[in-house]
Formats: C-alpha cells, sequence, structure tokens
C-alpha cells in the first residue's frame, strides 16, 4: 500500500506543477556581412617621379600621376560597388 501512496503523492504534486510557458519575444537583428576585397582592386598603382627638372618631364609626370589618380578613383569605386555604397559613402 506504500506504494500506492507515493504514487498518489506524486501524481498530485506533478499535477500542482503545470505552469503556462512564457511568451517568447521576438527581436530583429541586422546581421552586416563583410565582403573581401578582390586583390586586383587593392594593388598599388605606381608614383611616377621626374628624372630631370625640363617641362617636358614635368608634363609627363604630371599627366603619369593624374592617370594613377584615376586608376585609384576607379578602384576605390569598385570597393565601394561591393559594398553597396556610392562614392559618396551614402
Amino acid at each position: 500500500m506504500p506504494s500506492r501512496y507515493g504514487v498518489l503523492i506524486l501524481t498530485l504534486i506533478l499535477a500542482g506543477c503545470h505552469a503556462s510557458t512564457p511568451a517568447v519575444k521576438e527581436t530583429k537583428v541586422t546581421v552586416i556581412k563583410y565582403v573581401a576585397v578582390p586583390a586586383k582592386f587593392t594593388t598599388h598603382v605606381d608614383i611616377a617621379e621626374p628624372v630631370d627638372d625640363t617641362v617636358g618631364t614635368m608634363r609627363n609626370v604630371a599627366y603619369k600621376r593624374k592617370l594613377g589618380l584615376q586608376q585609384c578613383n576607379k578602384q576605390l569605386d569598385s570597393i565601394l560597388f561591393i559594398q553597396g555604397t556610392d562614392s559618396d559613402g551614402n
């Protein structure tokens, strides 16, 4: 008989332990995924240096530096495109 009382007491205890589950709060999270920049966009551009002080040489150096800056800007625009931003950083 004692085991029947134990089962009865256990059943009553478990019946009284019925608790409702708490509501789960849903939270939306923004995940930022960084993408690797291809190596072709991070290569250095040579900086033209004058070899003498003539006007022709300075003009050529200025032109080569302009081309280098344009190449850097193209690479930067490509990186910004990959990131999903525009040239203004928006």
